[in-house]
């Protein structure tokens, strides 16, 4: 079988991305770090990239230093394949193939978008505060509540202390219905010109939510085709390789409700067979506190055509105190590792792990 390929990383590769709100299995732990200190054990990540959608007439635009229409306050937003949360870029973006959301790759500019569960809101908010934000080295520009169309929005902008090349940060957490979002929008000095504050704050404003897109659409933005679902279905696709699935009729992430399961692609070198049980256990802490795991079984484990290591174990939730189980396989590659994370009640575990390692067994390279 062919190896796993790397993801579509293509776009800007100016240290402005130092900035960025972390992608890949960093966002996948970002965002599970929010919901665990909710007392949750989930969380739903935004699916990115190719955009779709249609462009209703122009109306009178606010223009930018480069002669042209920074955005059409008139124009429909533009949905990324696969997600719920659409926008109108500024002109001079276009969609991104590295990540969710739009970029100008001459000017650096990059405009990034995630979806979070609901439930992780509150903990997120706590994120967006003057204080928070100047515990983490951000100078606070502006910070006010916008109205949007489906709902409202906290926008904040600051610039990062001690950042090279300096930026200016614009961040905005929506509440839009049962859509949670969090889109950043990060401007160097050297373009703030073709990016004026007018014209970044009428962006925001046209942000809006869809309805859920089809699992058909969210598969097609993976690099590796899901073969079997086992009764599963799909909350989240990203092209950069993160698939998180649930089984049951809620769109939640949470364990307690029903089962969850993380794929991920993630990037590192291959270490040795006597370094895999500790190169698994730090892969599974990146998601989940390992001081909150009891680890049941341990072993080395083959999918994927790659040797691997399954880590086997138990853990509560943290509000409820219910009983969990949860099962972290990893199969190295030469650059790239297949990593799943599955977590379901205990009293439901053994219907649900073969389920998982049906899932697990049937993933091929496109």
């Amino acid at each position: 079988m062919q190896g796993f390929p790397a993801p579509n990383r293509s776009g800007p590769t100016t240290a402005t991305f130092r900035h960025r709100l972390p992608m890949g299995t960093d966002a996948v732990r970002a965002v599970l770090s929010a919901v665990r200190a909710a007392g949750l054990a989930g969380a739903v990540l935004a699916a990115p990239a190719v955009a779709q959608g249609q462009i209703a007439p122009a109306a009178p635009a606010i223009e930018n230093s480069r002669g042209g229409a920074a955005v059409q306050p008139a124009q429909q937003p533009t949905f990324p394949s696969g997600s719920r949360i659409g926008i109108v870029p500024p002109q001079g973006m276009t969609p991104s193939r590295a990540f969710l959301g739009f970029e100008d790759a001459t000017l650096h500019v990059t405009l990034e978008i995630s979806e979070l569960a609901p439930q992780s809101y509150s903990q997120v908010a706590r994120q967006f505060t003057p204080e928070m934000l100047a515990l983490h080295g951000t100078e606070i520009l502006v910070q006010e509540n916008v109205t949007l169309r489906d709902g409202s929005g906290l926008l904040i902008a600051g610039r990062p202390t001690g950042g090279a090349p300096p930026v200016t940060r614009w961040s905005m957490l929506a509440h839009l219905g049962e859509v949670i979002a969090v889109v950043t929008l990060l401007v160097p000095d050297t373009a703030r010109e073709a990016y004026p504050e007018a014209a970044i704050r009428r962006t925001f404003e046209t942000l809006a939510a869809r309805g859920r897109p089809s699992d058909e659409e969210m598969l097609s933005l993976l690099p590796f085709r899901l073969g079997e679902l086992a009764g599963f279905r799909i909350l989240r696709a990203r092209p950069d390789g993160t698939v998180m699935l649930t089984s049951g009729p809620a769109d939640t992430p949470l364990p307690i409700q029903q089962p969850f399961l993380l794929v991920a692609l993630r990037g590192g070198e291959t270490p040795s067979a006597d370094e895999r049980e500790t190169a698994a256990r730090r892969a599974l802490g990146q998601i989940m506190g390992l001081d909150r795991v009891t680890v049941t079984d341990t072993g080395p484990v083959r999918f994927a055509n790659r040797q691997g290591h399954e880590i086997r174990g138990q853990t509560r939730d943290m509000k409820e105190g219910t009983p969990l189980s949860l099962v972290h396989w990893i199969a190295f590659g030469p650059n790239m590792h297949l990593q799943l994370y599955g977590i379901a009640r205990t009293d439901e575990w053994d219907a649900v792990l073969p389920r998982m390692r049906a899932i697990r067994d049937g993933i091929q390279p496109k």
